[in-house]
C-alpha cells in the first residue's frame, strides 16, 4: 500500500490542489491535522480533503480552535483571529466534521503510526532531540509520521544512537532499516516553515520506504489576496464584537492615534488598489515569503505597514463608527 501524505494544510487549496496533481503512484490518504487555519479556504479544502475518503484524519490545534472546541488561548494573535474568522467561515457540516476528528496518535498498522504533535501529546511541538527521543520511546510502531511545526525532519533511533537530519534535496526517498525506530516530519502542505515556501508532501511504501517530495503551487495571486484583504476586515469586525479587548489590541496596533480614546467601535478598513497589492505581491514573492505558506505574522506586520502608508498617501481613513 502507498500512503499520500499529507499535513498542516491550513485551508490552502491551490498549495492542496498542486499537491494532489504532483503526486504520483499513491492508493490511500493519511492526513496529520490542521486542515484549516491561516488560509482562507477552509470550506474548499475541507471538502476536497473528505471526498479524498482517508484512511485516517486525526486533528490538529487549528482543527479544535476553529470549530470551538479549544478557546485558542495558547494561539498568536494572527492564529487567534484567523481561527474566529474560520469558525464563522464553515459550514455547520464541515465544523461537526472538525468536531469530530480523532486526537492522534492513530496506528495505521502494525509498522505505521500517526500523530500531530507527538505520540504523548497532540499540541506538543517536537524541534530538539530530547523531543524526538521521548516520542521515540512513546511510539508504539517502527515509524511514527507527525506534523506541527511545519518543519521536513528525519529522527531515527538505532539502539542508543539518535540522529536527526534535515532533508537538502528533492524528492528524497528514505528506505527503513530493520531494527531501526523512525521519527519524520514530512512538511506542511498549506504553510511551509523552512524557508522554502513550495508545498511539502510524502508518498509513505508499506514496503519499506518513504518519499519526501515539493512542489511550487500555481498560486492565483489576486484571488488569494483579494481573500486575505477581505479576510482582515472580517475578522477585524469579528473580534470587536467577541473580545473587546483583543480588537482594542490590534486597532491599537494599526491606527493608534484614532483609537487610543475610543473603545466599543467597529472598523471597516479601505482595500488598497489591485495595483499596489500586486506590488506587495511580488516584493514578498522576491523574499521567498508566500501568504499561508511561509512566515505569516511577518507578512500580516507588513501587511498593517501597508495599510498605514497606503493612509499617509492616499489619505484614506479606517471609518470609525462608535456604537
Amino acid at each position: 500500500m502507498r500512503y499520500l501524505i499529507l499535513s498542516d494544510i491550513h485551508a490552502n487549496i491551490d498549495a492542496l490542489e498542486a499537491v494532489l496533481a504532483a503526486a504520483e503512484n499513491w492508493e490511500k490518504v493519511l492526513v496529520l491535522g490542521d486542515l484549516v487555519g491561516y488560509g482562507g479556504a477552509p470550506n474548499a479544502v475541507i471538502d476536497r480533503v473528505r471526498g479524498l475518503e482517508p484512511v485516517a484524519v486525526i486533528r490538529g490545534n487549528h482543527d479544535k480552535a476553529a470549530c470551538g472546541l479549544d478557546d485558542g488561548s495558547n494561539f498568536n494573535q494572527v492564529a487567534r483571529f484567523a481561527a474566529a474568522w474560520t469558525n464563522q467561515q464553515l459550514t455547520s457540516g464541515n465544523r461537526d466534521y472538525l468536531r469530530q476528528l480523532p486526537q492522534g496518535p492513530t496506528e495505521i498498522d502494525d509498522d505505521l503510526e500517526i500523530c500531530h504533535g507527538a505520540p504523548f501529546d497532540e499540541d506538543h511541538y517536537i524541534f530538539d532531540a530530547i523531543d524526538a527521543h521521548r516520542s521515540l520511546q512513546t511510539a508504539t510502531r517502527s515509524v511514527c509520521l507527525f506534523g506541527h511545526t511545519h518543519l521536513p525532519v528525519i529522527f531515527t533511533l538505532s539502539g542508543n544512537n539518535l540522529t536527526g537530519d534535515i532533508p537538502e534535496v528533492e524528492p528524497l526517498t528514505i528506505s527503513f532499516d530493520q531494527g531501526t525506530r523512525y521519527l519524520i516530519n514530512p512538511g506542511s502542505v498549506g504553510q511551509p516553515r523552512d524557508g522554502d515556501p513550495r508545498a511539502a508532501f510524502s508518498v509513505y511504501d508499506t514496503q519499506g520506504s518513504i518519499d519526501l517530495r515539493r512542489i511550487q503551487p500555481a498560486r492565483k495571486l489576486r484571488r488569494v489576496f483579494h481573500s486575505f484583504l477581505t479576510m482582515i476586515e472580517a475578522v477585524l469586525n469579528a473580534f470587536l464584537d467577541i473580545d473587546a479587548n483583543l480588537g482594542d489590541e490590534f486597532c491599537a496596533e494599526i491606527a493608534p492615534d484614532n483609537v487610543a480614546s475610543q473603545r466599543q467601535r467597529q472598523i471597516r478598513p479601505l482595500l488598497p488598489p489591485f495595483s499596489e497589492v500586486d506590488h506587495l505581491v511580488q516584493s514578498h514573492l522576491a523574499i521567498g515569503q508566500l501568504p499561508f505558506m511561509d512566515q505569516q505574522s511577518r507578512f500580516v506586520l507588513s501587511l498593517l505597514d501597508f495599510f498605514q502608508n497606503a493612509i499617509e498617501r492616499h489619505d484614506l481613513r479606517f471609518h470609525l463608527r462608535l456604537k
